[in-house]
């Protein structure tokens, strides 16, 4: 018979963790952020949150992507949906189950933010492994309260017998299907054309010179629906990605070097773009990247983009802006 719990379970183990970063990545650091200023505030603190930025007097702490608690959403929602295929409950427990999966990691991330925005606003001094060891807390926090719903769920309801409870043709079958529906329905998005695109020829000052596209580069141009050139300054390597629709393909340059192998480190830099320390053996560089649309307003995140775009509160199209420096010293 159909059960609740083994859908469930089977559908995470699709590869959707990538989709939902990016489609849910900006709303739930929203939330978090706005929820932790609340949460802040109620201590006496008299902290604001604008946009994705805690603001206490003149001390601003950004809740960035790793904050986002989307692989923590993940993995609760598959707890609760292994626990509800394991112990067989009916689907109104499973239900039960899954929000509450959803409502401890909303406020398991908000309480971790609250508590790492102590370390980051130097409130508390504490070592550095300590900002690792309150999401650490957190997780188990949250792994505990959904784990005790569900032997409280199957103590408190009639469950199924095991026979109504397996794995089915009928799940292979919708697994196939979502495999094989990509393959007809995907479009090819059109490029424009590159003889109407005019590129910059200076960025805030320094002279662009074009370059040919290096090895680093072609990770940027992977499924890229828009047009991509590569520039020189006397201290930076530019990319800039000309972009004429929201789309889920321009991704971050973040991304890209972290699967070159760089190990990215948010930084405080530049105001007018996301500056990030990467460092890969004894290479270390300063990555800086932006999104700007044609009233000069800018976007320090992807997913942010791709709501105001999709939702037509910004006009395109758009530039996405990387600047590069080598032998950063972390000035």
């Amino acid at each position: 018979k159909w059960h609740l719990g083994t859908w469930a379970l089977a559908s995470m183990t699709l590869p959707w963790l990538s989709s939902l970063q990016f489609f849910l990545g900006y709303p739930m650091r929203w939330i978090t952020t706005h929820l932790s200023a609340s949460f802040l505030s109620m201590s006496g603190m008299q902290v604001k949150a604008e946009g994705l930025t805690l603001m206490w007097g003149p001390i601003d702490v950004l809740v960035d992507g790793p904050c986002s608690g989307v692989k923590m959403l993940w993995v609760g929602v598959f707890l609760a949906s292994a626990l509800a295929f394991i112990f067989r409950l009916r689907a109104l427990p499973t239900i039960a189950l899954l929000g509450m999966g959803l409502v401890a990691t909303i406020i398991g991330n908000v309480t971790r933010a609250s508590s790492v925005f102590y370390l980051e606003a130097d409130i508390v001094s504490a070592p550095d492994f300590f900002h690792d060891f309150v999401g650490l807390v957190t997780f188990i926090l949250i792994s505990a309260m959904v784990t005790a719903l569900a032997f409280s769920l199957k103590a408190r309801t009639k469950n199924l017998p095991r026979r109504h409870v397996k794995i089915s043709r009928a799940i292979f079958a919708t697994v196939l299907f979502s495999i094989c529906v990509p393959i007809f329905t995907a479009k090819s998005d059109t490029k424009p054309n590159l003889e109407t695109v005019r590129f910059p020829t200076k960025l805030e000052g320094d002279i662009l010179s074009p370059r040919p596209l290096s090895e680093k580069d072609l990770p940027y141009l992977k499924g890229f629906p828009g047009i991509l050139k590569a520039f020189n300054t006397q201290t930076h390597e530019i990319l800039i990605r000309h972009v004429s629709k929201p789309t889920r393909k321009l991704h971050s340059a973040t991304d890209c070097y972290r699967g070159l192998g760089y190990r990215i480190e948010p930084i405080k830099g530049d105001p007018d773009w996301a500056s990030y320390r990467l460092k890969k053996g004894d290479e270390t560089l300063l990555l800086e990247e932006r999104i700007r649309d044609q009233e000069g307003k800018h976007y320090y995140d992807v997913g942010a983009w791709f709501w105001a775009a999709t939702l037509n509160r910004t006009n395109g199209p758009w530039w996405s802006e990387v600047r590069v420096r080598h032998g950063f010293a972390g000035e």
